[in-house]
C-alpha cells in the first residue's frame, strides 16, 4: 500500500510473524524496559528541578514562600498605568509571629524589612540584622561597572533566600501563642554571649599583658579581634545572631588558619539597604554587623534551631535566658562534675543553672507542636518540642567517639545511620567507602606550596612552586560516621562536646588539604610501586618570562595515621628539600611562605649542626601501633628517600592543640642537645602547625628552621 498506514500495517503483520526485531513477548519486555529506564530518568530530572529553587522574581519570591506554609498578601504602591517600568510592590510574607514586608520596584528588590510582632525585645532587637541578611539573598552585589549591574538579575537565584526563610519558617511553624520559638533561641543566644563576652575580657586581658613585653605592639583592634577568635577556638565559642549569609543563632567553634590575621576591609552596603533599615536609627543604636569586617577564613558553627519532638523521648526546650547568671561576676565558679570533669577543656568551671521548665496551656493545638505530658499537671503541658545544633559543615568522628559525643547530651546513634565506614574515606572521599586492602597507601595527593626565600637585606622574593607528592598510610583504619546534628536540652552539653570536635574537625582540615579530592587513588597502590622521580616528573622550570613560576623540584612525603585512646597520630616522614638560591639573591634560603607564622617561640640563631640518626619514631608496643614504626616506614620506601630524613609524630589532642610526641633529624642548634632546648623545639615545632593550618607550609618551614 501507499502512504503511512500501509507502511504501519506491514510492520505490525511482520512482527505478528515474529519476523521484525523479536518476538510479541520479547518486543513487550523491551518497551517496558524502555519506559522503566524513562520515568527513572524523568524521576531523576524532577528531582532535580525541585532542589533549584528558581531566579530572583515577584513569582519566585512568592513561590518559595508559599511553598513553606507562609501566607502571601501583595499591595501595589503606585506606579500603574503607562509608567510600568515604575511600578512600585509590596509582597507581605506572614506567619504565626513572623512577617517579612519585601518591596519590589520594576521586578527587582528595593528593600526588605522583618518584623516579629508578637515577640519581646530581646527578639525584635534582631530584627533588622535578619531583614539585612534576606536582602542580601535578594538582591546583587553592589559593583561599578553598569552593564554588570544591569544583567546581574539575570543569574541571581533564590537558593539562599529560600534556606534563610526555610530556617524562619521552621521555627514559626514550631510556634504558638503560648510558645515562642524565636523566644527560646534568643534566651540561649544572650546566655552563651555572656559567657562569650567574660571569657573574652580575661582572654584580652592576657595578651594585652604580653603586647606590653613585645618590641613592636599590636594594635588594640588586632588584640581585641585575637581574643575573639581565641575564645572562638579554645574556649566556649563565639555565638552570632544573624551573621555572615545565615539568619538565626550560630555557634562558632573553630576557624582556620586563625593565627593569620587579614586587612580589614569594611564590607559595603547593598544599594537601597539604607533607606529600609536605617533610615529610622539613631547613633545610639548598635551598627550593622555587615559593616564589621568578614574575615576570609573558614569557619566552623552550630546553627542552633528547634525541631518537633516528643517531651517523652527527649527533654523539651526551656524559654529562658538564665542559663547562666546575669552577674559577670558570678559566671565563673569552680563546680565539680563528674560526668565531665576528666575531660580537658569542658565546662566545669562555669556557674550553669538550670531554668525553671517551660509549660503551656492544656488546650494548645496549635500546628502540632504540642503533646500531653502526663508528668504535668494543673491543666499544663511539655512543648513537643527541642533545641537541635546542625553541624556546618558537618563533622567525621570516629565511632567511639562520636558515641561518646552523643551519649553526653542523651542521645543515640540511629540503626539505619550505621555506615561502615573510615574516618580517612569519610573526610577525603566523602563517600564512606571502606578499603578493603589494608596494604599499601590508602591515599595518594600532590599538593603546590609557594617557597619564598630571605635576602640579606631581608626583603622575601618568590622562588617557585615546589610540589609535595603526599601518600597516607593507616595501618589500622577505624571505623567512623558523619555527625551533622546533635541534640541538646541544656547549652552546657553544647560546650562540653566542643573540644572534641574542634579536634577533629583539624586534623580533617590538615588531611584534605594535603590530599585534595581530585588527586586521590585507591589502597589498591603498591607500596613498592615505582614512585614518580622527583628529578624526571618535577624537574624546576626555565621560565620563560618575568611573570612565570619556576617549578622546584618536588620531595615525597609519606603520612601514617592511627588512633590511640585519647587521640590521633599523625606521622610525618619527608627528605630535607634541596637549597634553592635566588640568582639576584646568592645567600637567600628556601622556605615556605610562612611570614605570618608567628610561633612565639625564638628560633635557634646558631649555625645548624647535623644530628645522628636514630629511628624511634613509633616504636611503642602494645598500643595497636603493630606495622606504623618508621623502620618499616623506611624500609618499604627507601627509593623515595635520595637525601637525610626528618620524621615528627604528632599528636592532635582536644581543641585541635598539636603537641609532637617524638621527631627525628632535626638538626640541633650549636651542636649541643639539652633538654630545655629540646622541649622548647617541640613545643614550637607543634605550634607551627597550628599556626600554619597547613602541614605542606608546614614541612618547609620545619626543613628551613632546623
Amino acid at each position: 500500500m501507499e502512504g503511512g498506514v500501509g507502511m504501519g500495517l506491514s510492520m505490525s503483520g511482520m512482527s505478528g510473524l515474529g519476523l521484525g526485531t523479536g518476538s510479541s513477548v520479547g518486543g513487550g519486555f523491551a518497551r517496558a524496559v524502555d519506559d522503566e529506564e524513562r520515568r527513572k530518568r524523568l524521576e531523576t530530572v524532577v528531582a532535580m528541578l525541585a532542589t533549584k529553587k528558581g531566579r530572583v522574581s515577584e513569582e519566585g519570591v512568592e513561590r518559595v514562600a508559599r511553598k513553606l506554609g507562609l501566607e502571601c498578601l501583595w499591595e501595589e504602591k503606585g506606579g500603574k498605568g503607562s509608567a510600568s517600568t515604575e511600578r512600585r510592590r509590596l509582597l507581605s510574607i506572614a506567619g504565626q509571629t513572623v512577617l517579612v514586608d519585601i518591596h519590589f520596584k520594576s521586578n527587582t528588590v528595593e528593600s526588605v524589612a522583618v518584623s516579629f510582632p508578637s515577640s519581646s525585645e530581646a527578639v525584635t532587637a534582631h530584627a533588622a540584622s535578619a531583614a539585612r541578611i534576606l536582602q542580601s539573598d535578594l538582591t546583587p552585589p553592589p559593583t561599578a561597572n553598569r552593564f554588570k549591574a544591569q544583567y546581574a538579575y539575570l543569574t541571581l537565584t533564590l537558593d539562599k533566600f529560600a534556606r534563610n526563610l526555610e530556617r524562619t519558617a521552621k521555627l514559626d511553624k514550631l510556634s504558638t501563642p503560648e510558645l515562642n520559638c524565636y523566644e527560646a533561641i534568643a534566651g540561649v543566644y544572650d546566655s552563651l554571649k555572656r559567657l562569650f563576652e567574660h571569657e573574652k575580657k580575661a582572654a584580652l586581658a592576657t595578651l594585652k599583658e604580653k603586647n606590653e613585653g613585645l618590641r613592636v605592639r599590636v594594635s588594640d583592634e588586632e588584640l581585641e579581634e585575637r581574643a575573639e577568635r581565641e575564645v572562638l577556638c579554645k574556649k566556649s565559642g563565639r555565638p552570632r545572631m544573624n551573621a555572615g549569609d545565615l539568619v538565626g543563632l550560630s555557634l562558632e567553634y573553630l576557624m582556620d588558619q586563625r593565627h593569620i590575621m587579614h586587612k580589614p576591609t569594611p564590607v559595603p552596603l547593598k544599594q537601597g539597604h539604607a533607606s529600609a533599615t536605617q533610615q529610622d536609627s539613631m547613633d545610639v543604636d548598635p551598627k550593622p554587623q555587615d559593616e564589621k569586617h568578614e574575615p576570609p577564613n573558614k569557619v566552623f558553627s552550630l546553627s542552633i534551631e528547634c525541631e518537633s519532638f516528643s517531651p517523652s523521648l527527649y527533654p523539651p526546650l526551656r524559654i529562658s535566658d538564665s542559663w547562666l547568671p546575669h552577674d559577670p561576676s558570678k559566671i565563673e565558679q569552680a563546680r565539680e562534675d563528674p560526668l565531665f570533669s576528666d575531660q580537658a577543656g569542658s565546662s566545669t568551671g562555669i556557674n550553669w543553672l538550670e531554668p525553671d521548665q517551660t509549660f503551656i496551656p492544656q488546650g494548645e493545638t496549635s500546628a502540632g507542636a504540642m503533646d500531653l505530658d502526663p508528668t504535668a499537671g494543673g491543666g499544663s503541658k511539655l512543648p513537643s518540642a527541642r533545641f537541635v545544633a546542625k553541624l556546618n559543615p558537618p563533622v567525621a568522628l570516629p565511632y567511639g567517639i562520636a558515641m561518646q559525643v552523643l551519649e553526653s547530651v542523651g542521645a543515640t546513634i540511629p540503626e539505619e545511620m550505621v555506615r561502615f565506614s573510615t574516618f580517612e574515606a569519610l573526610v577525603l572521599k566523602g563517600d564512606g567507602v571502606l578499603e578493603a586492602d589494608g596494604s599499601g597507601p590508602q591515599f595518594q595527593g600532590k599538593e603546590t606550596v609557594m617557597v619564598v626565600g630571605n635576602a640579606k637585606d631581608g626583603a622575601k622574593r618568590d622562588l617557585g612552586d615546589r610540589v609535595h607528592e603526599n601518600r597516607l598510610y593507616v595501618p589500622k583504619p577505624d571505623y567512623a560516621r558523619v555527625i551533622e546534628e546533635i541534640p541538646f536540652s541544656h547549652p552546657r552539653q553544647l560546650v562540653d562536646v566542643l573540644p572534641l570536635l574542634r579536634q577533629y574537625a583539624f586534623l580533617a582540615t590538615l588531611l584534605s588539604r594535603s590530599f585534595p579530592e581530585q588527586s586521590q587513588s585507591g589502597s589498591n597502590t603498591s607500596s613498592t610501586a615505582p614512585h614518580p622521580s622527583s628529578s624526571t616528573q618535577h624537574a624546576p622550570n626555565s621560565p620563560t618570562s618575568d611573570n612565570a613560576t619556576p617549578l622546584l623540584p618536588s620531595i615525597p612525603v609519606d603520612f601514617s595515621l592511627w588512633y590511640l585512646a585519647t587521640e590521633p597520630h599523625l606521622s610525618v616522614v619527608f627528605p630535607r628539600p634541596p637549597p634553592s638560591h635566588d640568582a639576584s639573591t646568592p645567600n637567600s634560603t628556601a622556605h615556605a611562605d610562612s611570614s605570618a607564622m608567628d610561633v612565639d617561640k625564638p628560633a635557634p640563631t646558631a649555625t645548624a649542626v647535623a644530628a645522628p640518626w636514630t629511628t624511634n619514631v613509633a616504636s611503642h608496643s602494645g598500643d595497636g601501633r603493630e606495622g606504623t614504626s618508621l623502620d618499616g616506614l623506611l624500609a618499604a620506601g627507601e627509593d623515595r628517600y635520595p637525601r637525610d630524613l626528618v620524621a615528627i609524630e604528632l599528636a592532635v589532642g582536644v581543641n585541635g592543640d598539636v603537641s609532637v610526641a617524638s621527631m627525628d633529624g632535626l638538626r640541633a642548634a650549636g651542636g649541643e642537645e639539652g633538654a630545655e632546648n629540646v622541649e622548647r623545639r617541640r613545643a614550637r615545632v607543634g605550634r607551627g602547625v597550628e599556626v600554619s593550618g597547613g602541614l605542606g607550609v608546614w614541612v618547609e618551614w620545619v626543613a628551613r628552621e632546623y
